[in-house]
């Protein structure tokens, strides 16, 4: 039920609702930064706010901050934590605070890190519970565009497919929210681009400009700053490490490569001439007053790069790509280098390392533009803006019948939320989505259907093993493109298919040797998996075993199997020899 109580404050203090995955860790997050900063600037005007985290990930390390602010601190939310296979004691409930509370105003963050986004799990609840409460939902990047950026350098089909996903369900949130706020004018443009009726709106970063640091003559070594957790910032550093550091290190043997930042993985750079591992550090004033320049070789990604603004605000000239320029309005030469291949972005490190002048000017130019386009003021400003909106404007009504699309698989399968054991859930709800896909399919909606097979791009990354589940996705949407009209695509996937499937082949030519014959067919003779049976003294249950295979409606040129006997004493040896199935055994 809604709020009975709810009244809308023209002016004083605002009630504040914020949702994040997990609590802010500025120290460890560039995003998480920016959070920070906002929820900071929303207590230094007054407001009340309450910060939900979904996730109690560091919990201990991470309240306390919150909490010295007068933020009340609500984590974990054991009820939607349970689709990731987690099923913690319920301490607090949405709804509940939802019903005591007249919170004003609410924002939510929003990312796919696990799957359902945090819009995705908590706005339809606010419009349903408190319907008054004005929703904002902040993103710092263009998702959809970061993954199709992935999926032209990795050319995985499965990335593509992700894309696409993640820019329907991330316009599906946006359209649903009352503003949209991004940290980047660049984002707010493209997504406007995208859906012009949209209600956009700044929650910009901060970046004050930090110490002097040392002298040119006193600095040392190539810093590569970044999040190693973040699938971009992997694919820089193998770049990096692979392409670029090699030639740097040939023409600047007495530099270091430092690799700083959280999470840096086991061994990554330590059998590699020239590589300084540092990994996380709590402070990072002393290696950016230490280090001569920062290197930022991202190359998918969009929004502002939080390392790359920390660089530039203290005087440490950037060198960094396309991707990495975006949304920091850099002039390549003047504010930063920028270079989009390996050779140009080695030249242009070993440039910035070995030109003095040059590396001055860069450093008084970024700084520069750090403090005319990242003020506290700028921060403020947008607070106050965004206030001002969830006191005047109504909030969009709720759709009773509305579902997001990621979420129907819980309405058709409640058993993806509680299935035991907890871990085997995310396994069977990419089952359910192939199976509510093929539902889709077959009922003449084949455009729906795509949507529900592209869901399960969501918890499958990188190169995508091929086996019975993958590949009879790839077929679904190979008939789901077909059906669409995309024939092209269904076609393209028809033939991945056909590489790792065998099918029948038509039977040599009569003038073919016998052995040629033989050569041929066992070269197409590749059964798509193989079924192994190992066994001693279990003739009835092998027996059971075999017939039940036999009686599988699968073609039986797809499978092979194989019994493996450990010396039966039973017969078994004789009635394998007699047993003569379709398959191949």
């Amino acid at each position: 039920m809604a709020n009975p109580g709810f009244t809308r404050s023209q002016s004083g203090p605002l009630n504040v609702l914020a949702v994040h995955e997990m609590l802010p860790h500025p120290d460890r997050h560039g995003a998480d930064l920016q959070w920070m900063q906002m929820l900071e600037e929303l207590c230094a005007e007054g407001h009340s706010v309450t910060h939900i985290a979904r996730s109690a990930v560091n919990r201990a390390r991470y309240a306390p901050p919150l909490e010295v602010l007068g933020i009340k601190v609500l984590t974990p939310d054991a009820e939607r934590l349970r689709f990731l296979g987690f099923d913690f004691p319920s301490e607090w409930s949405f709804e509940d605070l939802l019903t005591k509370n007249n919170f004003h105003l609410a924002i939510l963050f929003h990312w796919f890190w696990n799957g359902i986004s945090i819009p995705e799990h908590y706005l339809e609840d606010i419009r349903r519970i408190s319907p008054d409460t004005f929703i904002a939902v902040l993103t710092d990047d263009q998702q959809g565009l970061r993954e199709m950026q992935l999926a032209n350098l990795t050319h995985y089909w499965a990335d593509y497919e992700r894309s696409h996903n993640f820019s329907s369900r991330e316009m599906e949130v946006y359209r649903r929210a009352d503003i949209l706020l991004t940290i980047s004018e660049d984002d707010r443009k493209a997504f406007l681009r995208t859906e012009p009726n949209l209600r956009t709106g700044a929650m910009p970063m901060i970046a004050a400009t930090g110490p002097e640091g040392l002298s040119f003559d006193a600095r040392k070594d190539v810093l590569f700053l970044a999040n190693f957790d973040n699938p971009a910032n992997r694919d820089a550093i193998e770049w990096m490490l692979s392409d670029i550091w090699p030639q740097v290190h040939r023409d600047l043997p007495a530099a270091s490569l430092a690799l700083v930042g959280n999470n840096l993985p086991e061994k990554l750079g330590a059998s590699q001439p020239g590589i300084r591992r540092v990994g996380y550090v709590a402070d990072l004033t002393p290696i950016f007053g230490a280090c001569r320049i920062a290197a930022s070789p991202v190359r998918f990604g969009t929004g502002i790069k939080t390392k790359n603004l920390l660089a530039l605000a203290h005087g440490l000239p950037l060198v960094t790509t396309t991707v990495g320029a975006d949304g920091l309005s850099l002039r390549d030469g003047e504010t930063a280098l920028i270079a989009d291949s390996a050779p140009d972005f080695s030249t242009a490190i070993i440039k910035a390392y070995t030109n003095e002048s040059h590396w001055r000017a860069l450093s008084a130019n970024g700084r520069q533009l750090i403090t005319q386009n990242f003020s506290r003021q700028r921060m403020n400003e947008a607070v106050r803006t965004l206030v001002d909106q969830a006191r005047t404007r109504e909030p969009a009504q709720r759709e009773p019948g509305f579902q997001w699309s990621y979420r129907i698989v819980e309405r058709r399968f409640p058993d993806v939320l509680t299935a035991e054991p907890p871990a085997t859930r995310s396994d069977l709800r990419i089952a359910r989505y192939l199976v509510l896909g093929e539902e889709l399919l077959a009922a003449g909606r084949p455009a729906q259907g795509l949507d529900q097979i592209r869901h399960i791009f969501t918890m499958l990354r990188g190169r995508i093993p091929i086996n019975g589940p993958n590949l009879h996705a790839m077929n679904l949407l190979a008939d789901c493109y077909r059906q669409i009209g995309e024939s092209t695509t269904a076609a393209e996937y028809s033939q991945k298919i056909a590489r790792h499937l065998w099918t029948k082949t038509a039977a040599p030519a009569a003038s073919k040797s016998r052995e040629a014959a033989a050569r041929v067919s066992a070269q197409d003779r590749r059964p798509f998996f193989s079924v192994t049976i190992p066994t001693c003294n279990r003739r009835t249950i092998l027996e059971e075993c075999l017939q039940a295979l036999d009686q599988q409606s699968l073609n039986p040129d797809e499978f092979e199997v194989i019994v493996v006997d450990d010396g039966s004493s039973d017969s078994t040896e004789a009635f394998c020899q007699e047993f003569k199935p379709r398959f191949e055994f």
